[in-house]
């Protein structure tokens, strides 16, 4: 058996993605406690947040983190729980909140950080004392636009530079906009210039850690041809929540060490009672991604209805996916970005795969990837130039579809999903591993599921 076909084999998975609903109130869950504080807590990312803080606290830097996980996972809340024990350590830009389209402006606004970090720390600066040595925060701020560093940010990194013991720790969120340098030879230039420091300062200098957020999958694939190879980086996949903390998150109740969560229903005084019906069309539209559940739950306070809340949480994805089936034309390429080497039909049967691969929606790239080829598919339209993979990363460029590298972080989608067991030309038989093709959330995959079910009928 090659891979492919091993990868084709349905993986042996006993476990359900949805929550069991076995014992459910007859009056349905209703907010006991208003608190409108709940909206804004963190939520059960203990886990992952002990895996990052041990990581960044190496003495040593190893390799860039790379920390990947769908949208509104909570990558963003995971981050601003971390920088909480010890915020000075942290230089943060989210690049999904302010301008950094070019270099000019990345350095603009890292100078405004470093200049914080002397009163961040409780310490004046003239009580700094002039040295001559430069800091990588000083280099990062001269590397483009300031070849003379004013003193409150060499100040600012000597600080930083001073406390051995508390590496310090460089941050960008929402990485995926760095790809917006790539349009001019310039920028580009720049942009080579950056993530070249960012290895240097990690994995050769060993002077900071750094981690790249975002939650484009294509950041993977984006990475490597600008020289962030696997054994440069360590890539930490985030996952949505499982079905039984995504119930908890909206209802409430105890976590499995006794920890209570109050539940998002009691953020509003007079959100209607959730009915066991109810939490079902929850579950299909928002899945366990935290912001479509925020939103759903909120948006059942406004309407009063908890069936409206749940069409309207889905509407900008079901249009995402309405145009891909139909006017894959109309996605035009983004700054920095490549030339789209995907159809609509290809979206089609890519989503028909996914459809077909209940509970988990999963299926194994190389499968779609030989798919995209089979029966010399492409040669016979015209592009037998073109790999299936090409094809299937750049649906995942444009963000039409995601990609999953297994991750044990991530506890939506279970180990059995990404390996299977493959006999070799010898008869040795070994695990191997791939990622998984999915949906970009479970709003699009409930989009995906209706138009691969009128394809079917029609």
């Amino acid at each position: 058996m090659n891979l492919v076909e091993a990868f084709r084999q349905p993986p042996e998975v006993t476990a359900h993605p949805a929550a069991k609903l076995e014992i459910w109130p007859e009056e349905g869950y209703t907010a006991t406690k208003f608190d409108p504080t709940v909206a804004s807590e963190f939520f059960n990312r203990e886990d992952e947040l002990k895996y990052i803080k041990k990581l960044i606290r190496r003495s040593v830097p190893e390799n860039v983190i790379l920390l990947l996980g769908p949208r509104s996972c909570g990558k963003t809340a995971l981050l601003e729980e971390l920088m909480k024990e010890d915020e000075a350590r942290f230089l943060h830009l989210n690049c999904g909140l302010e301008t950094v389209t070019i270099s000019a402006e990345m350095a603009e606004a890292l100078r405004a950080r470093a200049t914080k970090l002397p009163a961040a720390l409780g310490i004046p600066l003239r009580s700094i004392p002039e040295v001559l040595k430069i800091s990588w925060i000083s280099q990062l701020l001269a590397v483009w636009v300031f070849p003379q560093v004013d003193k409150d940010a060499v100040a600012a990194s000597i600080l930083l530079e001073a406390t051995p013991q508390q590496t310090p720790v460089f941050i960008i969120d929402e990485a995926n906009e760095l790809r917006k340098w790539m349009q001019t030879p310039e920028e580009k230039k720049n942009l080579d210039g950056l993530l070249n420091f960012l290895k240097r300062i990690c994995k050769e200098q060993n002077k900071a850690q750094v981690i790249l957020a975002t939650s484009e999958s294509f950041m993977v694939t984006w990475l490597e041809k600008n020289g962030f190879t696997p054994d440069s980086r360590m890539d930490v996949v985030l996952g949505d929540v499982t079905g039984e903390e995504a119930l908890r998150f909206v209802v409430g109740g105890k976590d499995s060490s006794g920890k209570v969560w109050p539940g998002q229903i009691n953020a509003f005084e007079d959100i209607p009672p959730l009915q066991k019906e109810d939490w079902v069309k929850v579950w299909a539209m928002c899945g366990g991604n935290i912001k479509l559940l925020r939103m759903c739950v909120s948006n059942a306070d406004v309407l009063g209805d908890w069936e409206k809340a749940v069409e309207s949480v889905g509407d900008a994805s079901a249009k995402n996916v309405d145009d891909a089936w139909l006017y894959a034309t109309s996605f035009s390429k983004g700054v920095g970005g490549e030339d789209r080497l995907w159809t609509s039909e290809d979206y089609q049967l890519a989503v028909g795969l996914i459809a077909n691969a209940a509970p988990y929606y999963s299926v194994p790239q190389i499968v779609i990837a030989a798919e995209l080829e089979k029966d010399e598919r492409l040669f016979k339209q015209g592009r037998g130039d073109i790999a299936g993979i090409d094809v299937l990363l750049s649906m995942i460029e444009y963000n039409v579809l995601s990609v999953r590298p297994y991750s044990g972080m991530a506890k939506d989608i279970p180990r059995e999903v990404f390996f299977r067991m493959v006999k070799g030309e010898e008869g040795i038989v070994e695990e191997k591993k791939d990622s998984v093709v999915v949906m970009p959330s479970p709003a699009h995959l409930f989009a995906a599921l209706k138009n691969n079910r009128l394809r079917r009928r029609g």
